[in-house]
C-alpha cells in the first residue's frame, strides 16, 4: 500500500508541502547560503545544531566503525559533523534539490533519495538515527508514523529535534508575523508533554536534550535511548 493510500488526500497534501515541495532549487540554495554564508539568525542556530550534536556525537561514539544515518539530511549541513567521527553515513532525503546541493557542498557522503516513511525499504539497521528539522512541519499522525520508522531502524541512538509549543513561544510567533512580513513558523509545533509520550510510546527514551538558544528559539535537540528489557 503506499503512503497516499494509507493517508486522507488533505493530509497526504499537507505532508508533500511541508517535505517534499517546501523548496525548489533556488530556495535549496538560498537556505543552504542562509545557513553557511550569510550573517542570519538561521546560521546561529544551524551553527548550535552542529555543535550539540558533535556533543551528543562524543557522548555515544565508541568506535570510528559506528553506523549512522541522517534522514532527512536537507543540504548536508550535517554530514561534516558527522564524519568527524564515522565514515559509514547513509544520508537520505525526499528532495531531489536538497540532495543535489548536499552531493555538491558534501562529496564524502554516500546520498539516497528516499521518503522517510518508506525506511523499511532499505532492509538496513543504524548505530544512530539522526532527524533533523522535520518534526515540527508534520502533524501528529504522520509524525507518530515516523518516531515509529526511525526507532524500528534504530539499533541504539536516535537524535531529533523538535520546536516545542509554550506560551511565550505562542506570543514571540505573534510579534514577530507582526514586525517580519516574511517571518514563517514551524507549522506544528509540539508540547513537550506531547513528545514526551509519543516518543516513550515508541519505546524510546530521554537520555538529554538542549535548548538550540534558550529563550530565543522554541527549538530543541535530544538524544534519545531505546529502552532495553532488563
Amino acid at each position: 500500500m503506499t503512503l497516499k493510500n494509507q493517508l486522507s488526500d488533505s493530509l497526504y497534501q499537507s505532508y508533500k508541502k511541508n517535505t517534499q515541495q517546501a523548496y525548489d532549487y533556488e530556495k535549496t540554495i538560498s537556505y543552504h547560503r542562509a545557513q553557511t554564508e550569510k550573517l542570519s539568525w538561521i546560521r546561529f542556530t544551524t551553527w548550535r545544531q552542529r555543535k550539540i550534536i558533535e556533543l551528543f556525537l562524543k557522548r555515544i561514539e565508541k568506535n570510528s566503525d559506528i553506523k549512522v544515518l541522517d534522514v532527512p539530511c536537507g543540504t548536508g549541513i550535517m554530514t561534516d559533523v558527522i564524519t568527524k567521527y564515522t565514515t559509514n553515513l547513509l544520508s537520505i532525503d525526499i528532495s531531489d534539490d536538497m540532495l543535489n546541493i548536499a552531493k555538491e557542498n558534501y562529496p564524502q557522503g554516500e546520498y539516497v533519495n528516499l521518503d522517510i516513511l518508506q525506511l523499511n525499504s532499505l532492509n538496513q539497521s543504524f548505530d544512530l538515527v539522526l532527524t533533523i528539522g522535520i518534526l515540527h512541519r508534520l502533524p501528529q499522525d504522520i509524525r507518530n508514523k515516523v518516531l515509529y520508522n526511525i526507532s524500528q531502524i534504530s539499533k541504539k541512538y536516535i537524535i531529533v529535534t523538535f520546536s516545542k509549543d509554550y506560551y511565550l513561544m505562542r506570543v514571540k510567533r505573534i510579534i514577530m508575523g507582526i514586525i517580519f512580513k516574511n517571518y514563517k513558523p514551524a507549522p506544528q509545533p509540539i508540547k513537550y508533554s506531547t513528545f514526551a509520550k509519543e516518543i516513550c510510546n515508541q519505546g524510546l527514551t530521554i537520555i538529554k536534550k538542549i535548548a538550540v538558544v534558550p529563550f530565543l528559539s522554541s527549538e530543541i535537540v535530544v538524544l534519545l535511548s531505546k529502552k532495553t528489557n532488563k
